[in-house]
C-alpha cells in the first residue's frame, strides 16, 4: 500500500511470448473504492487456478484473483487508474 487509496502490486510471471522468459509486472491502482486484502496465511490458500483478471467496467478498473466473478474473488481491488511497468526479473 502506497496510500489508503494507492496500491502497487508486483507480481513475476513467464512470458510465453519470449521462450517463457521470466518477468517483473508492477501494477499501480490509484484512486481505490474498493478493495478484499489478505494477509500472507490466507493467500497461500487462495486457489489460482482460475487466474488472474483485470476488467474495465463503468464501476473503473477491477482486478480479482482466483476467481473469474470481481465478487466472488477472495483477492480483489477497484481502482480508477492503472499504471503498468514491465521490469527485469527479480525476487
Amino acid at each position: 500500500m502506497l496510500t489508503p487509496v494507492s496500491f502497487k502490486i508486483t507480481l513475476t510471471a513467464q512470458d510465453k511470448n519470449r521462450a517463457f522468459d521470466w518477468v517483473n509486472l508492477n501494477l499501480e491502482f490509484n484512486g481505490v473504492t474498493d478493495a478484499k486484502l489478505l494477509d500472507d496465511n490466507s493467500l497461500k490458500a487462495v486457489d489460482m487456478q482460475e487466474g488472474l483478471n483485470i476488467s474495465f467496467t463503468s464501476e473503473g478498473i477491477e482486478l480479482g484473483f482466483g476467481a473469474q466473478e470481481y465478487l466472488a474473488s477472495p483477492l480483489r481491488l477497484r481502482a480508477e487508474t492503472l499504471k503498468y511497468e514491465e521490469s527485469p526479473f527479480s525476487l
